[in-house]
């Protein structure tokens, strides 16, 4: 079984600006091992997975796991967490990535954004975007300013030189 190098090793490793993945691959490791070792240390704070699901929580007021299961199961809810991942700066997975250009593609095909809708079972839906939408990936609840950093990584990445700039069209 592979193991990560000591504390002071690995310390100077992070300091040198390698990545998790690059740590990982060296030591025959996962970046989550890397990462899981680098938080333990004092060195990174809490998981970016960890930050995005209570950022998630908080700005779509999403019921408690224990009442309400299916929302935090849902694969759109499951994409738009890595997203926002991606966009704050996490490595992700090859499956991740994959999962991420499925949900970019319906918006983008469709016209549409992601919803957060209490009342549904499942919870996260997609509604025809309209101009309030903007580049938005989710749709905030009336009311919600989420933090400058969310608001980025919420985005939709910029639009390739010669297509259409808008994702799918609007309803008004």
């Amino acid at each position: 079984m592979a193991k990560l190098p000591v504390d002071g090793v690995l310390r100077k490793l992070a300091q040198l600006g390698q990545t998790d993945q690059q740590i990982a691959e060296q030591y025959d490791v996962t970046p989550q091992a890397v990462n899981k070792r680098l938080v333990r240390m004092g060195l990174r704070k809490k998981p970016l997975a960890s930050t995005v699901q209570e950022q998630v929580k908080d700005v779509w007021d999403m019921a408690p796991q224990k009442e309400n299961r299916a929302p935090y199961d849902n694969r759109q809810f499951q994409a738009l967490k890595y997203l926002l991942r991606r966009n704050m700066g996490d490595t992700l997975s090859d499956h991740q990535e994959r999962v991420i250009k499925r949900l970019l593609d319906r918006i983008e095909r469709d016209g549409v954004v992601l919803v957060y809708d209490r009342e549904q079972r499942d919870g996260w839906v997609f509604e025809p975007r309209t101009s309030a939408d903007g580049r938005n990936v989710a749709r905030y609840p009336a009311g919600v300013e989420p933090t400058a950093e969310f608001r980025k990584a919420n985005t939709l990445p910029a639009a390739p030189e010669g297509s259409e700039g808008s994702p799918g069209g609007t309803a008004e």
